[in-house]
């Protein structure tokens, strides 16, 4: 059995603080927004990783909220934002299913009516005259 809470006091209420904050932006959240991990330099060294939620606020420009070092806090919040954006990416694979289930009967339709027309026959909707 997993525990799922966390360890460190700070990096718990950190966690707390964002999900207030993505659950009063949930609109905004659910069509964008990511967890980015970036690296610094310092005297020759590089450090990090440093986690951060970015996102575009309505005027287009670039917002983050700093998550700090923890990568279990970040995946956490990953986690939100990817319950916050299921519905988007179900739409859109319905979409992509869609248009292909689309192209496809189309196909068929296609070879249905060249074999039709070898026999003199025409497809009209899905009606065969001739």
């Amino acid at each position: 059995m997993e525990n799922r809470e966390f360890v460190d006091q700070k990096a718990a209420r950190k966690f707390q603080a964002v999900k207030r904050w993505m659950e009063t932006h949930r609109n905004q959240l659910s069509h964008q927004g990511t967890v980015v991990e970036a690296y610094r330099t310092y005297r020759g060294r590089k450090l990090g990783p440093y986690y951060r939620l970015a996102y575009r606020d309505r005027d287009g420009r670039q917002r983050s909220i700093y998550l700090g070092a923890s990568a279990e806090l970040a995946e956490r919040v990953r986690g939100l934002l990817v319950e916050c954006q299921a519905e988007l990416h179900e739409e859109r694979e319905r979409r992509r299913v869609r248009r292909i289930l689309h192209a496809e009967l189309k196909k068929a339709k296609a070879l249905w009516a060249d074999e039709l027309a070898k026999r003199g026959l025409r497809l009209q909707g899905y009606e065969v005259r001739g």
